[in-house]
């Protein structure tokens, strides 16, 4: 009998439900011929089936007695001590099998397995190497070795390598996913926003491909989208910490103060970070551990401050040794050393509606190009911050804040030497604002 006469035979009585039998015949078989390797391996992989590895292993250390030249025998050896973990024997015995036969792709490609478990990239990758010049046509090759070079840094011939695979099979969504990864390592944003655009049409469900689209879409600058993309992953999984943290990040860019306050808070209430093809939860861990400290930092601040009544109507908390102006209708204070001054009047236009105040005295920053960083909701008021970068080349920072309850409209202005301590002390102090209805 030859081998694919043998192999049919036990496929379909194996389809029967035979599988005593199909035992019974190969092991008749091999104590007829023991040279017969088919027997032994197909002998082997039934067990193997069965989850029953030590008798799969047996039966190919026997067969390596029988058959000591076959590097099939060898390398299946080998790949079976891998299963179990047996990292040492496994080598050896994959390495038996190409010092018989150097050419075969199937031992190079075991092997590379064998160092990819053991995390030994270098070595994989020259492994994988090896079975795609042997045979470039073998899809899992060239995905091997993509995965292999992308940790090892090797990006562009990561992502020439996913190229190569995708070629040879195009539907494959671990390789769509995988080169979108590269792609990211590499900095090229664009094409990861296209292959991640492409993966979400495939799996829309699949939560971690949503956190590296919108990833891939805040670097590209497509700040909005990145929102979008994001959110639309929280919503399958709000627990993921690192997603909060990713759009955290991008309203940080927008400038928006408030909402990426929430995302961190929101992100420190879930503490998750193990998602799928993540490989940041250090960048995480150090994110968390930058905004924990800078709000112990304010706190400490805070702790030494005032609440000084600047209107009948609003309050603020300021440090105990500012300056306090009072120059109807404004008033101002001023730190110690002039690096910080706050302006404060009420708005006042015949009698106009407050609300519609400081809607019309934010329209009108906005027409002379002031940039919106913040838009506030409280119970009691709403209003906006607006920076005026017109200064900044003299290394002064100016920001203005307009709020507006039912009965009072506030405007603030932030006249402050340019530096981020004082940016975010400017924040913390619009922060701090209370609207009191007596």
């Amino acid at each position: 009998m030859e081998g694919k006469e043998l192999t049919q035979k036990v496929q379909k009585m194996l389809a029967a439900g035979k599988q005593e039998q199909v035992l019974e015949l190969l092991q008749d078989l091999i104590s007829t011929d023991p040279s017969f390797v088919d027997a032994w391996m197909l002998l082997g992989a039934l067990y193997r089936a069965k989850g029953e590895l030590d008798k799969a292993i047996e039966v190919c250390k026997q067969a390596s007695k029988e058959l000591s030249e076959s590097p099939l025998v060898w390398n299946n050896l080998g790949q079976l001590y891998l299963e179990k973990k047996r990292y040492d024997q496994a080598l050896e015995a994959i390495e038996k099998g190409l010092a018989l036969d150097p050419m075969n792709w199937s031992g190079w490609y075991s092997l590379g397995q064998l160092y990819t478990e053991k995390k030994d990239v270098p070595h994989a990758i020259n492994a994988y190497k090896k079975a795609v010049e042997i045979d470039p046509a073998r899809f899992d090759g060239w995905r091997m070795l993509a995965s292999a070079l992308d940790d090892d840094r090797q990006y562009i011939e990561s992502i020439k390598a996913y190229k190569k695979a995708l070629e040879l099979r195009p539907e494959d969504f671990v390789s769509m996913v995988g080169m979108g990864m590269a792609y990211m390592n590499a900095g090229e944003f664009k094409d990861a926003v296209t292959v991640y655009h492409d993966c979400l049409k495939i799996n829309p469900k699949m939560v971690a491909l949503w956190f590296h689209y919108g990833k891939s879409l805040s670097e590209s600058g497509k700040l909005d989208q990145a929102i979008e993309a994001i959110e639309e992953g929280l919503t399958l999984d709000p627990t993921i910490a690192q997603a909060w943290i990713d759009l955290y990040k991008v309203y940080k860019k927008k400038g928006d103060e408030e909402k990426a306050r929430w995302a961190m808070r929101k992100a420190l209430d879930t503490g998750k970070v193990d998602i799928e093809f993540a490989r940041d939860n250090e960048e995480v861990q150090t994110i968390i551990n930058e905004w924990n400290k800078e709000q112990a930092e304010k706190k400490n601040e805070s702790d030494s401050l005032i609440e000084r009544r600047i209107f009948p109507s609003w309050s603020l908390k300021v440090p105990a040794n500012y300056n306090f102006l009072k120059d109807e209708p404004r008033i101002q204070l001023n730190s110690p050393d002039g690096t910080r001054s706050i302006t404060a009047s009420t708005l006042t236009f015949n009698a106009q509606d407050p609300t519609e105040i400081a809607a019309s005295v934010g329209n009108n920053l906005e027409k002379n190009g002031m940039k919106k960083r913040i838009k506030i909701t409280r119970k009691e008021y709403y209003g906006f911050v607006f920076e005026n970068v017109q200064f900044t080349h003299m290394g002064t920072y100016v920001l203005y804040c307009i709020i507006a309850s039912s009965t009072s409209a506030l405007m603030l202005t932030f006249s402050l030497d340019n530096t981020k301590q004082n940016k975010d002390w400017a924040i913390s102090v619009i922060d701090s604002l209370r609207f009191h209805k007596s």
